[in-house]
């Protein structure tokens, strides 16, 4: 299961409280739920927590790269894949073309 908070807020202390409250509420209604992942985004950062064991902290600049990264390595497998296979295609995507 996945958490986030509202992303128009710094990352705070309060907003680290609503989202552990909220995993706290899916463990209690949901106590087979399994692992509860909890994520914060917001655009900056909150110097008062970068680091939390129990909600990872981002902001959206670093979950673009991250996303932009998976994205450039599982499209690197999809090329290495379809030359082994030979598999014809029709439509290419080049790197300078992506929209981010």
């Amino acid at each position: 299961m996945w958490l986030r908070s509202k992303p128009r807020y710094s990352s705070a202390v309060r907003h680290i409280g609503q989202v552990l409250t909220y995993k706290a509420l899916v463990k209690k209604h949901r106590p087979n739920a399994g692992v509860i992942h909890c994520f914060l985004f917001g655009y900056e950062k909150s110097g008062t927590f970068f680091e939390s064991s129990d909600v990872q902290i981002r902001t959206f600049g670093e979950l673009i790269t991250q996303l932009r990264d998976e994205y450039h390595e599982y499209a690197e497998v999809l090329r290495e894949r379809r030359e082994e296979v030979a598999i014809p295609t029709e439509i290419e995507i080049e790197d300078d073309e992506l929209p981010f």
